[in-house]
Formats: structure tokens, C-alpha cells, sequence
């Protein structure tokens, strides 16, 4: 199961530090017993918001009505273990996703509206659930959802260079889902997104093979059960 809600968290320059403010010197003479001052703490992890990086990445994701491409997935743990996989994926506006590992095992995850499709074929049963508050701010959400709204739920920088661009998103709010979350685009084109979280993990996603607002079936995102699986409708009820 943790398998099937990772990957669907999925669908991240910025950093974290805690000061010591301490008490301005006076030019007054140190009483004899030196009372000790209280310690401050500075959470600068949320960042400043640059109003023109955030348009700008709207304009970006808004224009990206259809993408089709190849992905390789690394997910390194806070202690430098690493576990890769690869497949494909499709996404289209509005609230359409899809996500299909191929290796190391067979799984697809499809968004379709309110609800989500993870197609386990190692385990032979499709699950079936909302897509609720929590899986809304993901990055498969900025893909496919409605981005101008969703970033005001983030703090956005841009670092750009030669028409190279990282937007660094960092969530307003407390999130348990990751604490950065970085956007590529090389030359114009999505490139990689890289999730970052509090306990040092990331989640890195690199696209190859991108191609962008051309046509796309809507039948990909149609999900039939297979013959002989199990079907759990967690949406039901």
C-alpha cells in the first residue's frame, strides 16, 4: 500500500535554518551576575515570494494543455539509498493524469476527475479512491489542475540562465507531502521535478522524450479492470 500512496504523492534553492538572535551590547557595565537571554528562532524555510516567478510559471504550466513523455524516478532516501524506476506518463487538461511504471514492476495510476485509478498487476487488483484535499497539491496537480490557483498555496522563486529556468516552490502552509519542490525547464521544456522533505529525502523525476500539446486520446485515461482482479472502490459508501 505505501508502494500505490507514494506514487501518487508524486503527482520536490531554497533552505532551512534556525538562529540565535542575541541581545544588543550596551555601553553599560555587565551587572555581576549575567542573566541568560532567552533564544530566538528564525524559520526562513517558506522563502519570499516573487510575484513575477509565479506568473510566470502559471503562464508556463498553463500552456502545457497536453504532455506526453518517458520518466525515470529516483527516490533517495535520507541515508543515500536509492530505488530508480521508469515508465511513461500522459497528462491533459483539465484533471486528466497518467502515470504507468514499467519497471522494477508493473503499476498504473490514473486521474480522472475526483477519482484515482492504481492498477497493480504484481497483486492483481485495481484500488479505487478520492482524489482529496491532500493528493490536490501535488505536482500532478500543477500539470493538469487549475496552476494560477494552486501556486497561492506556495512561496515561488526562479533561477534562470541561457533560457534554463528552476522554479523553487516551498508551501505556505505546513505540508506533510515535501518541504521544496523544484521545477526545470531547459530551452522553454519541462525537464525534471525534484521533491525535497523535511527528513532529508527526495524524490527526483526526470522526462525525456517530451512532447507537448499534441493530441492525446482520451481514452488513455478510461481505466477497465482487467479480467480476475480484484476491484476495492474505497469511494463508495
Amino acid at each position: 500500500m505505501f508502494k500505490k500512496i507514494s506514487q501518487v504523492a508524486v503527482m520536490a534553492a531554497a533552505f532551512s535554518v534556525s538562529s540565535q538572535l542575541m541581545a544588543a551590547p550596551t555601553d553599560q557595565p555587565a551587572p555581576a551576575k549575567v542573566t541568560e537571554q532567552p533564544v530566538k528562532s528564525v524559520d526562513v524555510s517558506k522563502g519570499i515570494n516573487d510575484e513575477k516567478a509565479s506568473q510566470a510559471l502559471a503562464e508556463k504550466l498553463e500552456s502545457l494543455k497536453s504532455l506526453t513523455a518517458h520518466f525515470q524516478q529516483d527516490a533517495i532516501s535520507s541515508d543515500g539509498r536509492t530505488q530508480t524506476e521508469s515508465g511513461e506518463m500522459q497528462m491533459k487538461r483539465p484533471d486528466l493524469f497518467r502515470w504507468v511504471t514499467s519497471e522494477p514492476y508493473e503499476q498504473e495510476i490514473v486521474a480522472h476527475g475526483s477519482k484515482v485509478w492504481m492498477v497493480d498487476r504484481d497483486l492483481q487488483q485495481v484500488i479505487i479512491q478520492k482524489q482529496d484535499a491532500r493528493m490536490a497539491n501535488t505536482p500532478a496537480q500543477l500539470l493538469t489542475g487549475n496552476a494560477r490557483e494552486l501556486l497561492k498555496q506556495y512561496n515561488v522563486s526562479v533561477y534562470s540562465k541561457d533560457r534554463n529556468e528552476k522554479y523553487t516552490l516551498t508551501p505556505k502552509a505546513e505540508s506533510d507531502l515535501f518541504e521544496k519542490l523544484d521545477i526545470d525547464f531547459r530551452q522553454g521544456r519541462l525537464t525534471s521535478i525534484e521533491l525535497s522533505d523535511s527528513l532529508g529525502g527526495k524524490r527526483r523525476i526526470l522526462f525525456s522524450e517530451v512532447k507537448e500539446n499534441g493530441q492525446v486520446n482520451d481514452d488513455l485515461f478510461d481505466v477497465k479492470p482487467p479480467k480476475g482482479f480484484d476491484v476495492i472502490d474505497e469511494t463508495r459508501g
